[in-house]
């Protein structure tokens, strides 16, 4: 987690960022270490307060109105996490990840080459760990990519998009359309292809949602 947070490298979220630090209850650091030595002696503390917090996420989530899958036959997400800067830590991210199981002490990473050819692989179902945000403008989430992009379909037979909720009136950035899932969120691989934007190679998957799988 020291080393996921020492990497960050969005505008305003790096540990050098008073109030992304914040987040962790932690003061803006100058090193990995730094995190590493501030985070041993909250890191309890803020594993329970992500708890509460994806929790009350999911509850909102599911009780928001749905957004129409007719009005929305698509939508579209750069795939990385913000906790997520290359593509090694991309399928730590789901709940298939076997790494989940442990040791604690092992870093949450997997070659996505690796990842590609089993859980990853065409016709695979994955689960989320945690919210994904997907918006309807292609472009948006080419810019946001970070060298893996998602088009999402609706489940079949469904008239809206289940368990996500719009939250663009929320949203950092509310000009545009912004729509989150909940953890526990199932979805499909349906198939993946390498393409290139602004010159650097980027997985284009093409998924579809299979719905919300946790508790109410």
């Amino acid at each position: 987690m020291a080393k996921t947070i020492w990497q960050c490298c969005y505008t305003d979220c790096t540990a050098r960022d008073a109030d992304f630090m914040n987040m962790f209850m932690m003061k803006p650091a100058t090193s990995e270490q730094d995190v590493r030595q501030q985070l041993g002696t909250v890191a309890d503390q803020v594993q329970q307060y992500a708890l509460a917090e994806t929790t009350l996420q999911i509850n909102a989530l599911i009780r928001l109105p749905k957004v129409s899958s007719s009005e929305y036959p698509q939508l579209y997400r750069g795939g990385m996490a913000i906790s997520g800067n290359t593509l090694d830590n991309f399928a730590p991210s789901l709940v298939e990840f076997a790494g989940n199981a442990g040791p604690t002490s092992e870093p949450l990473i997997y070659p996505f080459k690796d990842a590609l050819g089993n859980m990853l692989q065409p016709g695979s179902i994955i689960t989320l760990k945690t919210p994904w945000s997907f918006s309807n403008d292609l472009e948006g989430a080419k810019v946001w990519q970070r060298g893996v992009l998602v088009t999402c379909k609706p489940p079949e037979g469904y008239d809206v998009w289940p368990g996500g909720a719009d939250i663009t009136a929320f949203s950092l950035n509310p000009d545009t359309f912004e729509v989150n899932f909940p953890p526990n969120t199932r979805l499909e691989i349906e198939s993946y292809e390498w393409i290139t934007i602004q010159g650097k190679p980027v997985c284009h998957f093409i998924m579809r949602m299979l719905g919300y799988f946790g508790g109410n």
